[in-house]
């Protein structure tokens, strides 16, 4: 994120609206100062998704399957858990292979969401539906067995049930 930009889009919005407070009634100065602040802030945002990745531990929302696998990944190396997905990953030791088995293991712990395709509407995929395929492309798909369409698409999992998995497989001792 540029902060020239964001400093500079503070800087007008205090002005535009220390103008209303002060008694200052002068409707066009304030909207075109509000607007360049509008302007400066949506040009500072450009590269938004670096500066909204200081979010993603917030506790609500839903986060990609396949992040959720990195992270679970990175969380759980060296336990049983990460083991398990580098010697069993297929292909093994692969970076992708490593995630699918990751997002397969969370998904036992959590509910998934996922798109069927041609819709773009997330919906929850029941555990029944989701034991009928499984998870390709680093954790981004959902294929049924014996079909070679993508029975679910954008893969997602609610970021407090992919701490919650994590803490239950961290837990796990087997």
């Amino acid at each position: 994120m540029d902060r020239t930009p964001a400093i500079w889009g503070g800087i007008t919005f205090a002005v535009s609206a220390a103008l209303q407070v002060s008694g200052y009634q002068d409707w066009y100065v304030a909207g075109a100062l509000f607007v360049v602040a509008l302007v400066l802030f949506a040009y500072a945002l450009r590269d938004a998704p670096v500066f909204l990745s200081a979010f993603s531990y917030l506790p609500f929302g839903k986060v990609t399957l396949s992040d959720a696998a990195r992270v679970a990944y990175e969380r759980l190396r060296g336990t049983l858990w990460g083991t398990a997905a580098e010697r069993l990953s297929v292909p093994r030791d692969s970076a992708e292979g490593v995630l699918d088995f990751m997002a397969i293991a969370i998904s036992k712990e959590a509910r998934i969401y996922g798109c069927r395709p041609p819709s773009t509407r997330l919906e929850q995929i029941d555990k029944k539906e989701f034991n009928r395929g499984t998870v390709v492309g680093g954790g981004k798909v959902l294929n049924y067995y014996g079909d070679a369409g993508s029975a679910y698409v954008d893969l997602k999992i609610g970021r407090r049930d992919l701490r919650r998995a994590i803490k239950r497989m961290k837990a796990a001792r087997i």
